[in-house]
Order: structure tokens, then C-alpha cells, then sequence
């Protein structure tokens, strides 16, 4: 468990920020 998935490392982060989810959904958009 070095370094997860990049998608469970961006959820996290949307977790600790609420804001954050509106730019990682507009990232996976992107993607």
C-alpha cells in the first residue's frame, strides 16, 4: 500500500475537501 490508485487518492482528497469534488469531476470530464 505504497501508493494507491489515482482515483482513490483524488477521492480522498475530495473527501477532506468538498470543494475539491467540482474539480476532480471536472478533471474526470476531461479525462
Amino acid at each position: 500500500m505504497t501508493k494507491p490508485s489515482p482515483k482513490i487518492g483524488l477521492r480522498n482528497n475530495a473527501r477532506r475537501i468538498p470543494k475539491g469534488v467540482i474539480y476532480i469531476k471536472a478533471s474526470f470530464n476531461n479525462t
